[in-house]
């Protein structure tokens, strides 16, 4: 067998559908995830030989023909690292961004010196948000709540596999929030918030495989989420409690609009590269 440079090769045969850099990007990717530890430079020079490589080809040539397609690259590998934990993840959740983690640390920053905190996330999908939490903060009573018995059920694998134990709601939003009766000092939620319309103009690697229902909403009603968590926050969020939430920049100032200041102080901050990505409200009176 000839010695093929599968990185190298790797990268041509994808620079079909993406950029050079993208696909370099792509492919170290796939490769650092089946051979943690190995240096990028040994992907260029290992040609099929390596026991490792050989091995493992079947495996990456259908990884490559599944990337051929537009498909992320997390889903292909699998899972995700994700603000000190790992998560398992399918095209049923989506793929946790970066942004998400900025969300995690800011949650964790400011309440650093509380322990013993009720904490819900609404909306958990894969559990990056709440799991993140729940392992940086041990004494957090944490409950993640979700409509999806599909992401619920990787949630608690996702949970299991990073050692913590959290709580487990299959709630719909929109229709039952208001029947789940508890006082919290922290409520978080990055919901479904592209319009329609947005969401039609998506690169297709969003589009076509991670869930549309975890990402869209319909152009006349794009904070309905939004809506109703805030309306719940004003009756089971604590004196002091925090909401937080990431949000669709276009829509920053209106969404911090939905909270009544003579209850909340709101802020509406920035993400780091600069679009107003999150809002913080700290509720003030009762």
């Amino acid at each position: 067998m000839n010695a093929i440079r599968p990185f190298a090769q790797f990268v041509s045969q994808l620079c079909e559908r993406y950029p050079q850099a993208e696909a370099e990007t792509i492919v170290h990717y796939l490769f650092s995830n089946l051979f943690p530890g190995t240096s990028k430079l040994a992907y260029v020079f290992y040609g099929f030989q390596s026991p490792e490589i050989q091995t493992n080809f079947p495996y990456l040539q259908n990884a490559l023909n599944r990337l051929l397609t537009g498909e992320p690259v997390q889903y292909v590998v699998g899972e995700i690292a994700f603000y000190n934990c790992v998560f398992k993840i399918n095209s049923g959740v989506l793929i946790p961004r970066p942004e998400t983690e900025e969300l995690v640390e800011l949650i964790l920053k400011e309440n650093a010196t509380n322990t013993n905190l009720m904490v819900l996330d609404i909306g958990s999908g894969s559990g990056c948000i709440p799991i993140s939490i729940k392992k940086a903060r041990s004494t957090f009573d944490v409950w993640a709540l979700d409509k999806s018995k599909f992401a619920l059920s990787l949630l608690e694998k996702n949970a299991a596999n990073n050692s913590v134990e959290i709580n487990v709601l299959e709630l719909d939003a929109l229709t039952s929030l208001a029947t789940l009766e508890q006082q919290w000092d922290l409520i978080v939620s990055n919901p479904p918030y592209i319009p329609e319309s947005e969401y039609e103009q998506l690169d297709s690697t969003v589009r076509d495989f991670e869930p549309k229902m975890a990402l869209a909403v319909e152009d006349e009603s794009p904070l309905l989420f939004y809506e109703r968590i805030v309306a719940y926050a004003k009756t089971n969020l604590k004196l002091n409690g925090r909401v937080y939430f990431e949000i669709n920049q276009q829509y920053g100032e209106l969404t911090a609009a939905l909270f009544d200041t003579t209850l909340f102080k709101v802020a509406l901050l920035k993400d780091y590269s600069g679009n107003d990505r999150f809002i913080k409200a700290v509720r003030i009176a009762i």
